[in-house]
């Protein structure tokens, strides 16, 4: 049981903090595909529903989410769009220097309006929880951080790995 709730903790800190991150839609699983940001709802709603909201809390933070629903799904597809062009350049047949730069120009133009936008959904949510709830999502904000560095370290280490076999 212990092991649910931190997992659904972590969840929630996830969505909450990071509020519909691409980041964290690919590390869930499915990620965008197509879908415009539907998953992320789904995301955020299973999220949700982890941290005992109160039905007032449930309806505060569903207003907020309908009044940002249009901009995030834009903001998320433009993202998604401009992360598959940043993919398709570095992977061209032809090394095109120019082209790598403009997409990820682009790209980090297209994140900042997203992280600008999940700032203001993150601050408005947060305005709607308890100092307790608050508490649960700061401690596993921490654990989110340290199971994020840790995969990083695992991928660093197997190309470390790989390259150490075949150099």
């Amino acid at each position: 049981m212990l092991v649910r709730r931190t997992l659904r903790t972590i969840v929630v800190a996830m969505v909450l903090t990071l509020a519909i991150s691409t980041t964290l839609m690919a590390e869930v699983g499915g990620g965008l595909k197509g879908s415009g940001g539907g998953d992320a709802q789904h995301i955020i709603l299973r999220a949700l529903v982890g941290v005992n909201l109160t039905d007032a809390q449930k309806t505060a933070i569903a207003g907020i989410l309908k009044g940002y629903k249009d901009a995030l799904q834009k903001d998320i597809k433009e993202v998604v769009d401009v992360r598959t062009q940043l993919f398709d350049a570095i992977h061209a047949d032809t090394y095109d220097e120019a082209k790598v730069r403009t997409q990820s120009r682009l790209l980090a133009s297209k994140e900042e309006e997203l992280a600008v936008l999940r700032a203001k959904i993150v601050s408005e949510v947060n305005a709607v929880l308890t100092t307790e709830q608050k508490a649960i999502l700061e401690q596993a904000k921490e654990e989110f951080a340290a199971m994020i560095k840790a995969k990083i370290e695992r991928i660093l280490n197997l190309i470390n790995t790989w390259i150490g076999k075949h150099s």
